[in-house]
């Protein structure tokens, strides 16, 4: 056997559970992200309930704390869009990879409950 194959890994697949947490992580941000960018460009008046939005949507999105950076893209030049655009991107990609952790956690549990529930039967 050569070193080469030694060294190769075995590609793990991703569960159901991890992908479904990774896809709506993703999703759960870019609404939360919207649902934010037009809460912040029609000047709510209502501050009482941008704010119970706002504590809501940082259960659900995380990651779009980074977002405070773009605070004020909309009156800046094309730069500061484009930087605002990346950041979204990144925080969306950070969100997803938090949802997907989290899935992986509930996948070793459901695993083990399984596995305990199955060898009680045995018995």
């Amino acid at each position: 056997m050569s070193k080469d194959t030694k060294l190769q890994r075995r590609a793990v697949p991703m569960s159901k559970i991890v992908r479904v947490a990774v896809v709506l992580g993703f999703i759960n941000g870019a609404i939360a992200a919207g649902v934010t960018y037009y809460l912040n460009s029609r000047a709510s008046t209502d501050v009482g309930a941008f704010r119970a939005w706002s504590d809501f949507a940082i259960w659900l999105w995380p990651p779009g704390i980074m977002m405070m950076v773009t605070d004020h893209a909309d009156s800046a030049g094309f730069s500061q869009r484009v930087s605002g655009a990346v950041v979204l991107l990144f925080s969306l990609a950070a969100n997803a990879g938090l949802y997907g952790l989290a899935g992986v956690v509930i996948e070793a549990v459901w695993k083990k409950l399984r596995a305990a529930t199955s060898s009680i039967g045995r018995v």
